[in-house]
């Protein structure tokens, strides 16, 4: 009986070693090679990072859905930055939330 559940899990850990990276994108696989150089071949730290990567991924998503229903509902760009400082976005993040340049983010144009 061990020797199945040995061979079970081994497989299983075998196919997702092999399955997993065919699943990323072309930018994540420059950045998990780009991590793996960093970190000399550590497998485990660069799997950290790009679950990392894609829980960000996860919430901008989430906030820039609700950034659009802000706008759908009438509220002001400045309101939106405002709302998204509030948030934790930075930089880009809030540009791409209130639908205004980066530019125009640090001038204040908006």
């Amino acid at each position: 009986m061990g020797v199945a559940v040995g061979i079970i899990l081994a497989s299983a850990a075998f196919a997702a070693f092999f399955y997993w990276p065919a699943q990323r994108s072309e930018r994540d696989a420059a950045l998990y090679d780009g991590c793996l150089i960093q970190r000399a071949g550590n497998t485990v730290a660069c799997d950290a990072m790009m679950r990392d990567f894609a829980r960000h991924d996860v919430f901008m998503a989430k906030m820039n859905k609700d950034a659009a229903k802000l706008r759908a509902a009438g509220a002001s760009k400045r309101d939106i930055v405002h709302w998204a400082q509030e948030n934790g976005l930075v930089g880009s993040e809030i540009s791409d939330a209130a639908g205004i340049s980066l530019q125009d983010l640090w001038s204040n144009n908006y």
